[in-house]
C-alpha cells in the first residue's frame, strides 16, 4: 500500500479501504510464497510481518455494533494472523 497518499485514502469508503488492504494482504501472501520458495526468509519474514499488520488493521477497523457479521471477522482475521506467524516461524508453505 506504499504510494497511496493520505488523500486518495481520506477520499475513500470503508468498504474501499477495505478492499485495498485485503489486495494488499493478498500481493503479501503471494511475495511470501514466492521468497520462501526461493528460499530468501528475509524477504518473506517482511511480507509476512506486512501481511500481520493488515490483519490486525481489519480487526482493528470492525464495528460490532453490526452483529455477528463482526465478531466472525474478528475470529477469521485472529485465525489467519497465526497462520501467518506459524509459516513466518517455520518459513513452510503448510504450516
Amino acid at each position: 500500500m506504499s504510494g497511496l497518499t493520505e488523500e486518495f485514502i481520506h477520499r475513500k469508503s470503508s468498504q474501499e479501504i477495505t478492499s485495498l488492504l485485503y489486495e494488499a494482504a493478498i500481493h503479501n501472501i503471494n511475495e511470501a510464497i514466492a521468497a520462501i520458495q526461493m528460499k530468501d526468509y528475509m524477504e518473506a519474514n517482511r511480507n509476512l510481518q506486512k501481511t500481520n499488520d493488515i490483519l490486525y488493521r481489519l480487526g482493528a477497523g470492525l464495528n460490532y455494533e453490526a452483529g455477528i457479521i463482526s465478531d466472525q471477522l474478528d475470529a477469521l482475521y485472529n485465525y489467519l494472523a497465526e497462520q501467518v506467524i506459524e509459516a513466518n516461524l517455520k518459513n513452510k508453505l503448510n504450516p
